[in-house]
């Protein structure tokens, strides 16, 4: 068993890879979800490169933009734009260019530890009930335990019945980090406070290849980034969250919010 970067694979030989310990196979998908509408969730947008779909993102101001660093590190800003307003990643809403990426000065490409990138949009968003930002969690804000949550995106299917051309959704539950600490304790000690461990211990539900960056939401507050875990829905393995609050300081220092 290896870990997984949550991202899809069409842009390996463009952005950089990861180390020999992250593995990136796979065939991506929200497991165990259900077809949503942007209405429900109009902070997700599609992250894409070269105007290919990349990964998921969350709009949280009209002109910026959190998603994984795993996602953009080794990326040129310029080849990134986002569609936001959109049940699709590849038509409709509104496509809007990058003009600057921040990745986390701390992130750590071989323990995925603080997995955030910011995006700062050439010109604002016009903002409709499908094109929202949502609210960020603060640190002084708890996160209960066995909280329901959502998570969305646009990852591939296990069912052919289903396509991942719409945006689909799951609802997971936030764990007890020792969960996460011990299923991944094999790997070395890479779990740490800056994350989140989320999902169902019999497995079934989860995020997964192609959802990478996408929004974890707890009662309307963003409060994690889809970052990483081992397979998909595999028992006993909860999937990875950068946990937002962390870096509300870091957020406030470039975006203003």
């Amino acid at each position: 068993m290896k870990l997984f970067l949550a991202i899809t694979l069409q842009f390996l030989s463009v952005l950089a890879s990861p180390t020999s310990s992250v593995d990136k196979n796979g065939d991506g998908k929200i497991v165990g979800g259900y077809p949503a509408n942007i209405e429900d969730f109009p902070y997700q947008g599609a992250l894409m490169y070269r105007n290919r779909f990349l990964c998921g993102c969350s709009i949280i101001s009209d002109q910026w933009i959190l998603t994984a660093a795993h996602c953009t590190k080794g990326g040129k800003d310029k080849y990134f734009s986002v569609r936001v307003g959109s049940n699709y990643h590849a038509r409709g809403g509104e496509v809007i260019q990058a003009k600057e990426v921040f990745n986390h000065p701390d992130y750590n490409s071989s323990t995925v530890n603080m997995d955030f990138a910011l995006i700062h949009l050439q010109r604002p968003i016009e903002f409709n009930d499908k094109k929202q930002p949502v609210h960020l969690s603060e640190l002084w804000e708890p996160i209960a335990l066995h909280s329901r949550c959502k998570v969305s995106g646009w990852g591939e299917t296990r069912d052919s019945t289903e396509s991942n051309e719409s945006l689909r959704a799951v609802v997971v539950n936030i764990l007890d980090p020792e969960i996460c600490h011990q299923a991944y304790s094999k790997f070395g000690d890479i779990y740490n406070e800056n994350m989140l461990c989320a999902g169902h211990i019999d497995g079934g539900k989860d995020a997964c290849f192609g959802d990478s960056g996408g929004p974890l939401v707890c009662e309307g507050r963003h409060v994690g980034v889809v970052s990483w875990g081992a397979d998909c829905a595999l028992p006993g393995h909860p999937g990875v969250y950068a946990k937002s609050a962390v870096v509300r300081e870091w957020i406030r220092k470039h975006a203003g919010i």
